[in-house]
């Protein structure tokens, strides 16, 4: 582990509550506001180069630097009314990276975009990360909403169980595997098929395992709505927030993984898949005058769903390994 503590800058969007106090995640790592000679030493040129990656103009709309006087947003220049975000760590045992897995895998998305170390060394952890919260191509700037600070109750569990696993275990390897697939879906518009259809793949590849022969009895499909229910049961009784089917017109779980399963069948074998999209929106409670802003919030349903699973995958990861043949 690092024998130094390191600074880390919160890139994304936050409400503004997350700059009234400083915010301690866990022993030795806090979230608080970046101070002025911090901004001034660091904060500029990367600031502005992840806020061109992602298709915005830094200089305008970057959110750290912005105010918004009727309908109109200008530069905020006066750099103390700045709301820039960052991570303090002083605990050696946890890496930037480390950190930004679990923000990854955590409703509250924080990401940290540049490092800086005591002995002024500087890393880039998530350079690879341009597309994150982007709807298409011809978007302009980012749909995803601001984190709240209500979300932080989640993550703050969810830093406290990863930050003691040794992730060199073999028990993990799988897991971290599908954790850098996760992330590398960052880098593809929330629009394309193929990233519903790589969450998907992610999510069989943490509960199913190859049917042998003829048997229709594990069928990925029956499987994935059989351990589906087995591990959110797991995840409520660890006191963690299980799956959310509000959603959805209908609590059945068969119903609705049923028609995930079609959509994810369609895309992949390079059907038709309006019609899937269809069927899932008939029991969909989230209404819209057009397909794409109904099927908007089925994505982040199915993207979270694959965060929960993950996650959990690290707390017992035996049980995962058992459910998809790799714990023999």
């Amino acid at each position: 582990m690092f024998k130094e503590s390191w600074l880390g800058y919160v890139f994304v969007e936050v409400d503004d509550s997350f700059f009234i106090d400083d915010i301690v995640l866990c022993e030795g790592v806090s979230l608080r506001k970046a101070r002025l000679e911090e901004l001034n030493l660091h904060l500029d040129h990367h600031l502005d180069g992840w806020w061109k990656l992602r298709g915005g103009n830094a200089k305008c709309f970057a959110y750290s630097r912005t105010i918004t006087e009727g309908n109109h947003t200008k530069p905020l220049y006066d750099k103390k009314q700045w709301k820039q975000l960052v991570v303090e760590c002083t605990n050696t045992n946890i890496t930037p990276s480390q950190l930004n897995y679990v923000f990854s895998l955590s409703k509250a998305d924080l990401r940290i975009g540049y490092v800086c170390f005591d002995k002024k060394s500087h890393s880039n952890p998530w350079t690879s990360w341009p597309q994150l919260g982007k709807w298409s191509e011809n978007d302009p700037f980012t749909t995803k909403e601001k984190i709240r600070i209500e979300d932080l109750e989640e993550l703050k569990i969810n830093i406290n169980a990863f930050v003691n696993l040794n992730l060199q275990d073999d028990m993990h390897q799988k897991h971290l595997r599908l954790v850098h697939m996760f992330n590398y879906l960052d880098n593809m518009v929330d629009s394309s098929p193929f990233k519903y259809l790589g969450y998907f793949s992610i999510i069989e590849g943490i509960l199913t395992h190859k049917p042998s022969g003829s048997d229709n009895v594990d069928s990925i499909q029956k499987q994935l709505i059989r351990n589906v229910k087995l591990i959110n049961n797991r995840i409520v009784c660890s006191g963690r927030l299980g799956i959310n089917y509000e959603l959805f017109n209908t609590p059945k779980a068969k119903t609705i993984f049923s028609k995930l399963y079609s959509l994810r069948s369609s895309i992949a074998h390079g059907s038709d898949y309006e019609k899937s999209i269809g069927d899932i929106l008939k029991i969909q409670t989230i209404k819209h005058d057009n397909k794409y802003g109904a099927t908007r919030p089925l994505f982040y349903w199915i993207r979270d769903l694959a965060k929960s699973l993950l996650m959990y995958s690290f707390i017992e990861p035996q049980l995962y390994l058992d459910l998809t043949d790799d714990g023999k």
